[in-house]
């Protein structure tokens, strides 16, 4: 759960920027956020009319969860254009932070892209026993095969029977079906990727399909920071992409080749019979 419920626990685990993207809008459009030069005065209106999931799936500034929303923001700019992201409280008006009760912090177990998982938590409490959930673990569901099948058919060259397949998954989340012609292999892996978010699926996808080299090639971890700008007693949302330092230390992603293989080494330990896989 997220970490300011909770005094013992907390969540590390935190959805990039470029997972949240990957959810499109309802009317199918691109989830890519429009956010130069915008205020917002609500993080709700920059969320409005994405795709369910998303909110099904991930805990955003705004989100309902417990006993208040959660509170996301890096800092406060005053009328002046000052920015105070301390842990203070913010000069001009003492009765809120300078930043989110629930982060984002570069450190500990707070969130540090903007996002938290919803998905498994049982949303309407914040206490949660170690080692015990209330809410069931997905293993196996209708959706994924319906997926499995959408991308069969689709490799075999019967885009039909993918689209028909694709389009059941989309109408059941409330997101625009596809057309034939926006039917495409991306389209269904990233059908994929957002239907069975944080169900243990992603990394076998990628090593199966053989992209990870590439995907993660130079690429670092992304996040969005919501910061308040208070003008005349009230506030308004803006939003920075942060990429990089100080989210993953600056460190890139990397996939390596040996990394479509399992290291085999802990079997080779008690039996000398098995040989390791390649770059291992």
């Amino acid at each position: 759960m997220p970490e300011g419920y909770t005094t013992n626990q907390g969540s590390a685990i935190c959805p990039t920027l470029e997972m949240v993207e990957s959810y499109e809008y309802r009317d199918g459009s691109s989830g890519i956020f429009d956010i130069e030069n915008r205020e917002f005065d609500s993080p709700d209106d920059l969320y409005k009319n994405k795709d369910p999931r998303f909110e099904a799936s991930i805990l955003r500034s705004g989100s309902a969860f417990a006993h208040r929303p959660v509170q996301i923001y890096r800092g406060i700019y005053d009328e002046s254009g000052t920015l105070y992201e301390s842990l203070a409280p913010f000069p001009n008006d003492p009765s809120i932070n300078q930043v989110g009760l629930d982060g984002p912090f570069p450190t500990g177990n707070y969130s540090k892209t903007g996002y938290y998982i919803k998905k498994y938590l049982e949303t309407g409490s914040a206490v949660v026993e170690p080692g015990f959930s209330s809410q069931n673990y997905i293993d196996f569901r209708y959706a994924e095969i319906l997926l499995n099948h959408a991308e069969a058919a689709f490799e075999l060259g019967d885009q039909a029977e993918a689209l028909s397949a694709v389009n059941q998954v989309r109408a059941r989340a409330g997101i625009k079906v596809l057309s034939p012609a926006e039917l495409s292999l991306e389209r269904l892996r990233n059908e994929r990727k957002v239907e069975l978010a944080f169900e243990d699926k992603r990394f076998w996808d990628i090593r199966r399909w053989r992209i990870g080299t590439e995907l993660f090639r130079s690429t670092y971890a992304g996040g969005l920071w919501p910061y308040l700008n208070y003008q005349n007693g009230n506030y308004k949302y803006i939003f920075k992409k942060v990429s990089g330092y100080p989210i993953d230390g600056g460190l890139p992603r990397i996939f390596n080749q040996r990394d479509y293989y399992s290291n085999l080494s802990g079997y080779i330990s008690t039996n000398s019979n098995i040989i390791n896989n390649p770059g291992w």
